[in-house]
């Protein structure tokens, strides 16, 4: 385990390995090859995400996922369903409560060739509720 105290502090290591940070607000994500602290976008049960939809993945059924602060989703963060269809965000087998907190969701795509098939793509169960 290794603490990250500075928000523009990154650090190289295999993916997997078990980085923490202690800023308060933040966490920890991998991205292109190092570990990054950015700010915590979400959370469930108390525990922070980096991005809604690691809170929406790591949420059981029944639990509420609630946004931090306003988001913008672009082609970037498309997640492939059925190996063709790009949703920003995807709940799969289990009933959850997106809690928007007051905040929003906004969506670019300035792309003409690639298409977002679907914002929220609910598939083999539902998407409990959403909530201002």
């Amino acid at each position: 385990d290794r603490n990250l105290g500075a928000t523009d502090a990154t650090l190289t290591a295999p993916e997997g390995a078990s980085v923490t940070t202690n800023v308060e607000g933040y966490v920890v994500k991998y991205v292109d090859g190092k570990y990054v602290v950015v700010p915590a976008v979400a959370s469930v049960n108390g525990k922070l995400y980096g991005s809604l939809q690691e809170a929406i993945e790591a949420a059981q059924n029944g639990e509420r996922v609630i946004l931090l602060d306003n988001i913008e989703l672009g082609l970037d963060d498309c997640v492939t369903v059925d190996g063709k269809y790009s949703a920003l965000l995807y709940v799969e087998g289990k009933s959850i409560t997106l809690d928007l907190n007051e905040k929003t969701i906004s969506v670019e795509h300035l792309s003409t060739t690639n298409r977002i098939y679907a914002v929220v793509l609910v598939a083999r169960n539902n998407l409990s509720k959403v909530t201002r």
